[in-house]
């Protein structure tokens, strides 16, 4: 028999002819088992079956309708999309088509508000793209834009690790992301910290719903807002982007958003300078706008005010009155600002007093500073408008006594004569002109205090109603000389100093005269000066007839200021100086200058009385000199 060799892959038979003739003969039916008939079964395709059907099982997403976001979205409902199948999805279309799968993801985005789990799948979107790659992140970032959902695509950054914030914040940029999305989501952050320490966050110009959506995410997750801050500002930075391009999108937002924006910024570990240095790049309007910001937040204005001390004069004004403007009080910007070098002191006290015109408060706040601040201070207010008059008028008036020898050495040091500070001093009205005189005669003045026989003699006419320690008199004094020759070479009172002229020998009686002065100081002010002035020459000056006193009718205050003085004089020259008049006349109206001293006696307690049953001390009036009637 003849044999046949059949040669395959892996092995090699021997048939006859005979035998191969036979099977050639028999039908296949009859050769065939059932199990070879069962596998050509199987490997035999169907008269139904389409090509595809052959080469790849049916897919989800042949079953979404691409050809509109809308179409996309019913699609996605009819299947009952979840937030599980999102990223399987996109992975199988993303490769397919990228077109199909940016529709994808703008429809993922848009059933944010619509789906149950909406926010679920937009979050997990936003994860697929951190894992996918470069492309994929920015097709993710351009869905979000594409939908108006920026500050949304923000949020989902802020919730990533650092690392993986920076790369999608790099790629949100590059995907045209712009600034204001960020800046809008830090100043709906700051509003939630600042309402955590309301009002609806304000969205001018942006998505209401996300600003919204934004605020209630972070209201459930408060906690965790620091860390958030934190992975945006850094992603931002790292994505090339400065804090300057951040405040220039908030440069037309009101004071309360900005406010919000800088408390967002503060958390995220930005200093009040580093804030006010981006600021001032964007110009002054922005930089004054961040200074009242800045305050609202709660930064005081130590922190602006040294950062400030190193700028530019006009940078300076620029601070101060933007701090005035804030409802920063004198005294608090001058406390700060009397650090300054003496140009950038000038500076400050001149924008404060254009932003307040509150020159007595400048003044004030510095009364108790060094001779050198008080003369830089007053040389910038003089140099931008402010009128000796005024000048005068605010230190005589408002700055306490103690302290207006300083303000007049510092207009004397600037080149203002004595004699032009007295003629200010009176245009700004009499009583100024005398607390003028008597704070020049305390500059030049040789004074002294009232001897004891002095003080023992004035104790009897007024007892306590003058402060006999706070009474000066000048004897050597160059002005007081000038002045008294102008008056005739009279001795005048200047509140509490009395001024003699040099070398005058001082009559006990003249001096109750002028006591009499300072006390009508004490009860009536700086105007007695004035009315003292006017009875002198347009009155009945030192004149006092028994028809006088009948017709004050036992009332002091019923004669003028000098004829008050010389009843008060002669009272004392006819009982205790040795005159020869009747004194008693003068009692009723000079006993009304007396006021009875109080002293609290000593009290001593038995140890075996209780404290509450204790009687508190007595109050003993020193008794006023009686009237003695003549029997």
């Amino acid at each position: 028999m003849a044999e046949d060799i059949t040669v395959r892959p892996g092995r090699t038979t021997r048939r006859s002819a005979a035998k191969r003739r036979t099977t050639r003969a028999t039908p296949k039916s009859r050769v065939r088992t059932a199990p070879r008939r069962a596998a050509a079964a199987r490997s035999t395709p169907s008269s139904r079956s389409t090509p595809s059907s052959r080469t790849a099982p049916s897919r989800v997403s042949d079953k979404i309708d691409f050809r509109s976001i809308a179409t996309t979205q019913d699609s996605l409902k009819r299947i009952r999309f979840g937030q599980r199948q999102v990223s399987p999805m996109l992975n199988e279309v993303y490769r397919s088509s990228p077109t199909r799968a940016l529709k994808l993801s703008k429809a993922i985005v848009q059933r944010k508000t619509t789906a149950k789990n909406g926010e679920a799948e937009a979050h997990s979107l936003i994860d697929w793209g951190r894992g996918a790659g470069t492309r994929q992140r920015r097709m993710v970032c351009r869905a979000f834009r594409e939908s108006r959902s920026n500050v949304l695509m923000v949020h989902g950054i802020s919730e990533l690790q650092k690392r993986d914030a920076r790369a999608y914040m790099k790629d949100y940029f590059a995907a045209g992301g712009d600034m204001k999305s960020v800046v809008q989501w830090l100043q709906v952050v700051g509003h939630v910290m600042r309402k955590h320490r309301g009002k609806q966050p304000d969205t001018d110009g942006f998505v209401v719903d996300a600003a919204k959506w934004v605020a209630d995410k972070v209201e459930d997750t408060v906690d965790a807002i620091g860390d958030a801050v934190n992975a945006v500002v850094d992603a931002v930075v790292s994505a090339g982007k400065s804090l300057a391009n951040a405040l220039a999108e908030a440069a037309g937002w009101a004071v309360d958003k900005v406010t919000d924006l800088v408390d967002a910024l503060i958390e995220a570990g930005k200093r009040a300078a580093d804030i006010l240095a981006e600021a001032l790049r964007k110009g002054v309007a922005v930089l004054q706008k961040f200074v009242k910001a800045l305050i609202a937040a709660g930064r005081t204005v130590r922190e602006i005010m040294t950062w400030v001390a190193r700028q530019a004069i006009n940078t300076v004004k620029a601070v101060v009155k933007a701090l005035a403007g804030a409802g920063r009080s004198v005294a608090e910007i001058m406390r700060e600002a009397v650090k300054f070098a003496s140009n950038a002191l000038k500076a400050a006290a001149q924008a404060l007093w254009q932003a307040t015109k509150k020159l007595a408060d400048i003044l004030v706040s510095i009364a108790r500073k060094a001779a050198s601040i008080i003369r830089t201070v007053l040389e910038g207010l003089l140099a931008v408008g402010v009128q000796l008059v005024s000048a005068v008028r605010e230190i005589c008036a408002k700055v306490a006594e103690g302290f207006r020898k300083g303000f007049f050495e510092g207009l004397i040091a600037l080149g203002k004569t004595p004699l032009a500070i007295l003629k200010a001093a009176l245009k700004a009205g009499g009583a100024i002109l005398g607390l003028a005189v008597a704070v020049f005669m305390e500059i030049w003045g040789g004074h002294r205090p009232l001897t004891a026989a002095e003080r023992k003699e004035a104790k009897r006419v007024f007892g306590a109603s003058i402060d006999l320690s706070r009474v000066k008199v000048a004897v050597a004094s160059v002005p007081a000389d000038i002045v008294n020759w102008l008056n005739g070479n009279r001795p005048f009172t200047t509140m509490y100093i009395i001024n003699f002229a040099s070398g005058t020998r001082i009559d006990m009686g003249t001096l109750i005269h002028e006591l009499t002065h300072v006390w009508q100081g004490v009860v009536a002010g700086p105007v007695y000066m004035v009315e003292a002035l006017h009875s002198q020459f347009f009155g009945r000056g030192y004149q006092v007839t028994d028809a006088d006193l009948d017709a004050a009718n036992g009332k002091l205050a019923a004669l003028e200021r000098e004829q008050q003085a010389v009843v008060v004089e002669r009272y004392w020259r006819y009982r205790w100086g040795g005159g020869s008049g009747d004194w008693r006349k003068y009692y009723p109206l000079a006993r009304q200058v007396y006021k009875a001293a109080t002293t609290r006696a000593p009290q001593r307690y038995r140890r075996d009385i209780p404290v509450s049953r204790r009687v508190s001390p007595r109050v003993v009036r020193v008794a006023e000199p009686r009237l003695v009637r003549a029997r």
